[in-house]
């Protein structure tokens, strides 16, 4: 019978990745650049949607108005 090895451990070395100041602020600066983008993104369509319910928040009180007192603005 042969001895049983554990398949998580694996007899590989360690590598060192040792990343050179340039290209850490590369990364560093993609990743920022990337970020600003979602961000930018997320802004305007909050904005969209600000606008959105602004709208309808008051197409309802016009409504409501009209309902209960029997003119429009």
């Amino acid at each position: 019978m042969y001895p049983v090895q554990n398949p998580c451990v694996l007899n590989v070395p360690a590598f060192s990745f040792q990343k050179t100041d340039e290209e850490t602020t590369a990364l560093r600066e993609r990743i920022i650049s990337i970020r600003r983008k979602v961000h930018k993104n997320t802004v305007s369509a909050v904005a969209e949607r600000w606008n959105f319910e602004e709208g309808v928040s008051n197409i309802a009180d016009e409504h409501m108005m009209a309902f209960c007192f029997g003119f429009m603005y």
